[in-house]
Parts: C-alpha cells; sequence; structure tokens
C-alpha cells in the first residue's frame, strides 16, 4: 500500500511496477481504513506529502498488523524506490531462511546420541 497524493516517483513508480502489487490511497485516513479490511506486507508513507499524516500512519498501521513493515518516502527516484522494496523482501526472505536454518545447540550431547531435534 502506498499513502501519497502528489504526482511524483512514488506514484511513478507505483504505475510502473510489474512486480508488486500497488494499491496508492490518496489519504491516511483512506490507508488507515484500508489497512482495517485487508492485511499488507508493506506500507510506503510519503514523506514529501503535506497532506499525509506520517506520524498517524506510523503510530497506527502496526497495531492493525504488526508484521506490516513501513517505508518512508522522501522524493527518491522510482529506480530507488524499487531498489528500496525488493531489498526489503529479500530481507524477509533472507530472515526466513535464517529460521529454518537454525538449529538447537543450547543442549550438549553425549558422544553418539542422536541430537534433541530428531525423531529417533
Amino acid at each position: 500500500m502506498i499513502a501519497s497524493a502528489l504526482p511524483n516517483s512514488l506514484a511513478d513508480w507505483s504505475i510502473q511496477t510489474k512486480s508488486f502489487d500497488a494499491i496508492v490511497v490518496n489519504a491516511h485516513e483512506a490507508a488507515i481504513e484500508l489497512c482495517q479490511q485487508r492485511t499488507f506486507d508493506l506500507a510506503v508513507i510519503d514523506h514529501t506529502d503535506s497532506s499525509i499524516d506520517q506520524k498517524k500512519l506510523a503510530a497506527v498501521l502496526p497495531v492493525f498488523d504488526q508484521e506490516m513493515a513501513i517505508i518512508n518516502y522522501h522524493g527518491e527516484t522510482s529506480v530507488e524506490v524499487e531498489d528500496m522494496i525488493i531489498a526489503f523482501f529479500d530481507q524477509q526472505k533472507l530472515e526466513r531462511f535464517r529460521r529454518l536454518l537454525i538449529l538447537d545447540s543450547t543442549e550438549k550431547n553425549e558422544v553418539g546420541s542422536l541430537p534433541p531435534f530428531s525423531d529417533n
């Protein structure tokens, strides 16, 4: 979800992107209502738009979805916006892989015994 009412690089990116499903709202009230209706992986808040209450969105959106990340837009180019969003999703993938790969090494095993996570 993108909270912005201005024609800028953020709006250009949302029109051009084919990699992501972007929904643009033009008021912070609309963003809050939309977050009540559905979940989002990411919200981009336009800090160049004075009609958007950035502080309110940053405080309220996590209440509806604690896992939704927020990226702040400060006038970056559409390429930079794309890079920020791709970096966010790449980081999410990396964190999921890390959680899958972490093994419980808190208990010391006797030589020849099976590790504590084995079903054997």
